[in-house]
């Protein structure tokens, strides 16, 4: 009998740790998903990150171990991070493993940094911005289309994303106020914000802006409501959520504000809109939030602001 030679065939080869996290983030930008959301799967190849993993011998070796999930938060606390920081890495950790599980990357059994236990997120709220620090802001910015951009970010709690995608359609009158109208925001849900918080509309601003600052007329195909110029091609494009992002960012060192970050305005839009007398149920409605638990994490009421209130409803 003729012996038969069998031939191993390997396997084709994992993708290595960048690859698998470049195409995890390549995946999440042809989802639509935020600049935030994008960032955070970015920060899996900040050069710590790719430090550690080499402490640990691993070289481009795809491995979501608990091996490295702990060396990797005990970098962060050597290196002095925020825990809130050390939250979000872990949180985007953990959400790599799983995504890499989900394609055939990585065994289940393999994935042992899921059963880490996940640092918990501070219990301390930011502090909201300052009257002061949001006239140090708007006082920095020179051109008046970033300046109303913030305008809109602090007076209704837009959505980075959100923002960025407003056309010229989505600000309409309502009930004799000017209101903006929110494509499919988070959870897929439209809603509308009245533009401004009370004592401080934004229906003029933007009235004045579409027509005199916007660089395209009202008739022009192009809807959307901010543009900015791109330099190769000589014409106007959309600006992007990232584009918004370098806008606050530039404000803020132009101003001194360092903390800030599109989230804090919107942070700072709810504050506000409280301590004004907005009841809470609107402002979640408004903001977009699915539950009250959920909006809670970015409320922050001061002992003033609750005095205030106790003032207001007290018998005249």
């Amino acid at each position: 009998m003729t012996g038969v030679v069998l031939s191993v065939i390997d396997p084709e080869p994992r993708a290595t740790w960048t690859e698998a996290v470049e195409e995890w983030i390549a995946e999440g930008e042809a989802e639509g998903l935020s600049p935030g959301g994008l960032g955070g799967r970015r920060r899996l190849l900040r050069p710590r990150i790719m430090e550690t993993r080499a402490s640990l011998g691993h070289g481009e070796r795809l491995d979501v171990s608990r091996e490295l999930g702990l060396a990797v938060l005990a970098g962060m606390r050597e290196d002095g991070r925020q825990p809130s920081s050390a939250v979000t890495v872990a949180a985007n950790l953990a959400a790599f493993a799983r995504w890499a599980i989900a394609r055939g990357l990585v065994a289940p059994e393999d994935a042992t940094l899921l059963a880490l236990r996940r640092p918990r997120a501070p219990r301390d709220l930011p502090e909201p911005l300052s009257a002061d620090e949001m006239r140090r802001l708007l006082r920095a910015t020179r051109n008046p289309r970033d300046r109303l951009l913030m305008r809109v970010l602090l007076g209704t709690g837009l959505r980075v994303s959100e923002c960025a995608g407003l056309t010229l359609d989505d600000i309409v009158e309502r009930l004799g106020t000017t209101v903006i109208r929110v494509r499919r925001g988070k959870g897929g849900k439209d809603r509308y914000v009245p533009a401004g918080l009370p004592g401080d509309p934004l229906g003029p601003a933007l009235a004045e802006y579409v027509d005199l600052d916007r660089p395209l007329p009202r008739d022009d195909p192009e809807r959307h409501l901010w543009l900015e110029k791109h330099r190769a091609a000589g014409a106007y494009r959309v600006m992007s959520p990232w584009a918004v992002w370098r806008v606050i960012d530039r404000a803020g060192q132009a101003a001194g504000v360092t903390r800030v970050h599109p989230h804090l305005f919107r942070h700072t839009w709810a504050t506000r809109a409280i301590a004004a007398g907005i009841p809470t149920e609107a402002v979640r409605v408004a903001g977009g939030w699915q539950s009250p638990q959920v909006m809670a994490r970015y409320l922050h009421i001061g002992i003033g602001d609750v005095v205030a209130a106790w003032a207001r409803a007290a018998p005249q």
